[in-house]
C-alpha cells in the first residue's frame, strides 16, 4: 500500500461546468508547493508507466493539457479541460499506467470506447483511491463476460475482481465519441476518487513533463476561434484536413 498527504482541504470545485453526476474537483493552486511535491511524490514512488509504448505520442499543445481551453467541438471558450489528450497513429496500443484492477469498459457518446482501472493500492490519508480513464478508444480489449456483469450487479461492482498488469494492452488510440473531426488521440484521465467526490490530477505533471497552458485558452470567441485556425494554418494542417473532411 502506497499512502499518500491528504489532500480534501488543498482542492477547489472544477471550474466552469461538466457533464458527470459526481462533483469534480481539482487541485487548489494557492498550495502550489504542496501539490509540486504531491506530483513529484507520486512519480517517483509509483513509477507510473506511460500509456503508450516507448512515450509515443505528445500532449496535443492547442487543446490537450490540463486546464483552460477553448473546447474545439462544442466551441466553448475557457473550458477547463481535467485530462491530457496524447496525440497518436489510430490503432496505436494503450496500456495501463499501473497495476491495477478493471472496473469497466463501455461506450457513451461523450467518451466513446473508454476503459476505467482502479488503482486501490495507491491511496491518500483521507481514503481517497487512485484511478485511470481511458478514453476515444477505436477499441478496448478487456470487457466482463454477460456472467461477471450479473456478479458485479449482485456484489454492488465488488466482485469479481480481475487485475491487470501494464504490459496488458487495454485497447487502442481512436477518435470514438463526441470529437468532431478532432484527430486520433489518447484522452486520459487520472482521479483520486473517495464516496462522493472525484479529484482530477494534472496527468503532464503525474507523469514529471512539463505542464503548459494551453495555446486556446485565451480565445474569447468562436470568430476568434477561426482566426486562430487561420492565422496558425501550417501549424494546424493536419487538424485542418479532418475538420476539412468532417464538415
Amino acid at each position: 500500500m502506497h499512502i499518500l498527504p491528504p489532500i480534501e482541504d488543498r482542492i477547489i470545485s472544477r471550474p466552469g461546468s461538466h457533464q458527470g453526476k459526481i462533483p469534480q474537483f481539482v487541485p487548489d493552486l494557492t498550495y502550489d508547493e504542496f501539490w509540486e511535491d504531491f506530483y513529484i511524490r507520486i512519480n517517483k514512488i509509483l513509477g507510473l508507466k506511460f500509456p503508450l509504448k516507448g512515450n509515443a505520442g505528445t500532449i496535443d499543445p492547442y487543446f490537450g493539457h490540463f486546464g483552460t481551453r477553448f473546447h474545439p467541438v462544442t466551441k466553448t471558450p475557457h473550458y477547463f479541460h481535467v485530462g491530457i489528450d496524447i496525440l497518436a497513429p489510430r490503432e496505436t496500443l494503450v496500456y495501463p499506467i499501473l497495476e491495477g484492477i478493471f472496473e469497466y469498459s463501455g461506450f457513451s457518446s461523450t467518451n466513446g470506447k473508454y476503459v476505467l482501472l482502479s488503482h486501490p493500492e495507491v491511496q491518500t490519508d483521507d481514503g481517497f483511491n487512485l484511478w485511470s480513464i481511458y478514453m476515444h478508444l477505436d477499441r478496448y480489449t478487456i470487457k466482463f463476460t454477460k456472467y461477471q456483469k450479473m456478479l458485479r450487479e449482485m456484489s454492488f461492482h465488488n466482485h469479481p475482481k480481475i487485475p491487470l498488469k501494464t504490459r496488458r494492452s487495454i485497447g487502442s488510440v481512436g477518435t470514438t465519441g463526441d470529437l468532431r473531426g478532432m484527430v486520433p488521440h489518447l484522452h486520459l484521465q487520472i482521479e483520486l476518487r473517495h464516496r462522493d467526490k472525484i479529484i482530477v490530477l494534472d496527468g503532464a505533471k503525474v507523469f514529471g513533463l512539463e505542464s503548459k497552458e494551453n495555446k486556446t485558452s485565451a480565445i474569447e470567441t468562436i470568430e476568434g476561434f477561426e482566426n486562430f485556425c487561420t492565422d496558425h494554418a501550417a501549424d494546424l494542417e493536419e487538424w485542418k484536413t479532418v475538420w476539412d473532411a468532417n464538415k
